[in-house]
């Protein structure tokens, strides 16, 4: 036990955190570049293994995005980064102590790292056989959660031709905007409903040009049957069609097709023969357990259904441009891919770019390899132009490969409301929020993190505000 060392020491991590960090984020970018286009077995790439309907699956998998949001694999190179830093910044270490939770890390430290025994505090060794319980598990809930899905969208298909809800028989319109409702419009369900997302570029484009929009229903068969009325008001008031009509029951049903199912597990067991290191500590288990994660999530299918539902859209309203907000998410790549041939594809950048969102980041020379191989229907697809809000964030896609002519800053249309609210009196707005009338006042707005990440991220930025004067 820690109790019986003589004069143990803490090692704080804080100092290299950020070098840690920006090794994760090269060696993700790379790997995310690489893996999938690497021949694994017989010739064969994840990309041409998972063929399907013109495209590669693999662009519709969450393990694509390479963000941390979506799964463990980032926050788990990053656990891996910190050891082997640790390592090299304490020579002396004659073993290593692991108290993990996460299983699959522990698979990946294995009996030794850089030759310096491990040892798991609960029971000294490492627990062997998780791959194989892991391996029982990828069928069954493969196959539960394909079947979840494809029964949902099935009833929302024949609940929306049935209310008539989202029925658009032709459209003139000039910009086809696609959102997602209820999950990014304020007010959903209550007839003033509007998407966030967009900003004001939905009310500045009907002043030019005809628009309308595009929404995939994402909400429960039961949630859509007890608010049927209020989502016809919702999508009537802002003249919009429902994704999930153009969908056919034959789509539905190709989403459980066995040569689905067959390509998957191809796929997976092909990535067996793929060994990747990462400084050091090999990953290889790591990466494939975020592919198994990945294909098992209901959204691999459901973007299948978005590209074909889009498809056949476009193909018959044949809009000029299909305008949506973007992160180089798979839901983005399921939208360029089925509108690609019949309209102009944008893209918006409405959310944070910075030196660690990765799904932001590509690595080198990738930009111009897409870009060259756009011809390539299982390469991943790109808009036809980029509006991004800011000069940073065009500097970032500009700086990675992205043609400058089709990267656009178009400012924070998003929350430009914020710039007229300092137009106000200051005084009344203060008095509002009970806030002091003079100082400074800073605004801390918060992502996607835990209760208590968020008390030292307030803390560190009050801590950031004493040496400004009036603060």
């Amino acid at each position: 036990s820690l109790a019986a060392l003589n004069e143990p020491s803490v090692v704080d991590v804080a100092p290299f955190a950020n070098n840690i960090r920006d090794r994760v984020a090269s060696f993700a970018t790379s790997l995310m570049f690489r893996y999938p286009r690497a021949r694994i077995w017989n010739g064969r790439c994840l990309l041409s293994t998972l063929r399907c309907q013109g495209t590669s699956l693999w662009w519709y998998t969450e393990m694509s995005e390479k963000s941390a949001l979506r799964g463990p694999f980032l926050g788990q190179l990053y656990s891996v980064a910190m050891v082997l830093e640790v390592l090299r910044r304490t020579p002396g270490i004659d073993e290593i102590w692991l108290d993990l939770e996460d299983r699959d890390l522990s698979d990946a430290f294995g009996n030794e790292v850089l030759g310096i025994p491990t040892k798991d505090c609960h029971d000294g060794s490492l627990r062997p056989g998780l791959k194989k319980r892991i391996s029982r598990r990828l069928v069954p809930s493969l196959i539960s959660r394909t079947l979840k899905l494809a029964f949902d969208q099935f009833v929302l298909i024949v609940a929306t031709r049935a209310s008539r809800i989202g029925r658009v028989e032709s459209s003139d319109a000039d910009v086809l905007l696609y959102s997602r409702y209820p999950a990014v419009w304020d007010d959903a369900f209550s007839g003033r409903a509007r998407d966030r997302m967009l900003g004001r570029l939905p009310k500045e484009l009907a002043k030019r040009v005809s628009t309308s929009f595009m929404v995939w229903l994402d909400l429960s068969p039961l949630t859509f049957l007890r608010k049927v009325r209020a989502i016809r008001r919702d999508l009537c008031r802002c003249r919009s069609a429902a994704v999930q009509r153009e969908i056919g029951i034959g789509e539905v049903g190709g989403i459980l097709g066995l040569g689905r199912f067959l390509q998957l597990l191809t796929a997976d067991r092909d990535l067996k023969w793929m060994r990747i290191g990462f400084g050091g500590v090999d990953v290889s288990c790591l990466i494939r357990r975020e592919f198994r994660r990945s294909i098992c999530s209901p959204e691999l299918g459901k973007y299948q259904l978005v590209a074909a539902g889009l498809r056949r859209f476009v193909r018959r309203a044949r809009p000029l441009v299909v305008l949506h907000t973007m992160e180089f998410q798979p839901v983005e790549k399921a939208i360029w891919f089925g509108t690609r041939g019949y309209a102009n594809r944008i893209g918006f950048q409405h959310s944070t770019v910075g030196r660690y969102i990765t799904s932001y980041l590509f690595a080198s020379g990738e930009v111009g390899h897409i870009l060259a191989h756009q011809q390539n229907p299982i390469e991943m697809p790109l808009p036809d132009l980029l509006l991004t809000s800011g000069a940073y964030a065009r500097e970032v896609l500009t700086r990675q490969g992205f043609p400058e002519n089709r990267v656009v800053d178009c400012g924070a249309v998003r929350y430009d409301h914020l710039a007229s609210e300092r137009l106000r009196d200051r005084a009344s707005s203060r008095r509002g929020l009970s806030l002091p009338i003079e100082g400074v006042v800073v605004l801390v707005t918060l992502p996607l993190i835990t209760e208590e990440e968020a008390g030292r991220f307030v803390a560190t930025a009050v801590e950031a505000c004493q040496g400004i004067p009036n603060a």
